[in-house]
C-alpha cells in the first residue's frame, strides 16, 4: 500500500538525511515522505526557509510511489501553506536522474557552482509559484 506522509517529519528528515549524507538538524525544516508497504521510499526534505523562498531536498528510492497526489502534496506545503514564492533546488551535476526529473517536474536551471559538490558541480534550480502545474 503506498501512503504519503506529512504527520511524521523527524522520522523522513532523518531517512532522507542518512540517504545523502547530509546531516539532520532539527532546526526550522518540514518534511513529506512517501511510503511502500510501511516502508519509506521518497521523501522531501524542506529548510532554509527565507519567507518568500525556501530549499527542497529530495530522495527517490522507488518512482513507483511517484503518484500525482504525492507529487501535488510536495508542491502544496511550499505554496500553498508557507505562502514562498519560490523553491530552490540543488543538484549533484553527476545526478542525472535527478537533473531530469527535476527539468520534468517544471524546475528551470540557474546557476552553476564550480566544485561545490563531493561529485563535481553543484546546480542550482528553481520553480516559482505561477509556473506550477502541480498545484491549483
Amino acid at each position: 500500500m503506498k501512503r504519503i506522509i506529512k504527520d511524521d517529519p523527524v522520522r523522513v528528515a532523518k531517512w532522507a538525511c542518512e540517504k545523502t549524507g547530509g546531516a539532520y538538524s532539527s532546526y526550522l525544516f518540514w518534511a513529506i515522505g512517501m511510503e511502500v508497504d510501511g516502508k519509506l521510499v521518497a521523501a522531501v526534505y524542506y529548510d532554509n526557509y527565507f519567507v518568500n523562498s525556501i530549499f527542497a531536498h529530495v530522495v527517490i528510492e522507488d518512482k513507483t510511489c511517484l503518484t500525482r497526489d504525492a507529487i501535488r502534496a510536495v508542491f502544496d506545503y511550499p505554496f500553498n501553506q508557507l505562502k514562498v514564492n519560490t523553491v530552490i533546488g540543488l543538484v549533484d551535476s553527476a545526478n542525472t536522474a535527478a537533473i531530469k526529473f527535476d527539468e520534468h517536474l517544471g524546475f528551470k536551471f540557474l546557476a552553476k557552482i564550480p566544485e561545490a559538490h563531493r561529485n563535481g558541480d553543484l546546480l542550482l534550480y528553481s520553480m516559482n509559484k505561477s509556473e506550477c502545474r502541480w498545484i491549483k
